[in-house]
């Protein structure tokens, strides 16, 4: 393969003075912009009490009566989407990986789930910092779908710890994918925390508006969030 051709099909990443990027014929401007304020509009709130989620546990044992955090958002994930893989286990992209087919588009979420510390919501360092951390982090893989396809495909191998939720395996998730090559991906990458109130984001406003605006400016993607009233 010559030079030439392999830029081409491998574009390279261009950084300006002031770190705004530039890939292909997209240009994306660098953090000394202004940085806007969390957009209220991506934000889910859930009662969850009434729906029976101990808010404690992402995965493991929960309450008596109650149901993880995880299995919650598999059983509401499988009926809205065409394929669901799930990836609890070092090195993971994220705990669910989905892909839907709308009219126009493609939307790939990656969810990234958390318990919160106590079981009520407040303003806890540790309910922000890791997977705010782990959401910019996954954006890496947002955007290029073959490098994607190919991760699932090599972490479908251990059967014990991921797999396809609900109906679907690889095979049909390539045919899913070929027969949709031609229409625009849109990836969209959701943070999913009960100990976060949206009320009062309190001293970790900031790290959520910046991970919102790295994911929107620098990649182009959206960041959402579920947590606590």
């Amino acid at each position: 393969m010559t030079i030439e051709s392999y830029l081409n099909a491998n574009l390279p990443v261009l950084y300006t003075a002031n770190f705004s990027m530039i890939e292909g014929n997209q240009q994306f401007d660098g953090p000394d912009m202004q940085i806007e304020r969390f957009d209220d509009s991506v934000i889910e709130i859930l009662d969850w009490d009434t729906l029976n989620v101990d808010i404690t546990k992402e995965v493991g044992i929960p309450q008596d009566g109650k149901i993880t955090i995880h299995t919650y958002f598999e059983n509401q994930l499988v009926l809205e989407n065409d394929f669901v893989f799930y990836d609890h286990t070092q090195g993971e992209i994220a705990d669910y990986i989905t892909f839907k087919e709308n009219d126009d588009h493609i939307k790939i979420g990656l969810y990234h789930c958390k318990a919160s510390g106590k079981e009520s919501a407040g303003t806890r360092a540790e309910d922000y910092y890791e997977v705010c951390s782990q959401t910019v982090k996954s954006t890496r893989w947002a955007g290029d779908i073959i490098r994607l396809r190919d991760h699932i495909a090599h972490r479908d191998r251990d059967v014990e710890r991921t797999r396809f939720c609900g109906s679907g395996n690889l095979d049909e998730l390539d045919n899913f994918l070929e027969q949709t090559k031609q229409k625009t991906k849109r990836f969209w990458i959701t943070i999913i925390q009960p100990g976060i109130s949206s009320s009062n984001f309190g001293p970790y406003a900031q790290l959520l508006t910046s991970a919102q605006n790295y994911i929107r400016r620098s990649r182009g993607h959206e960041l959402a969030l579920i947590c606590s009233a």
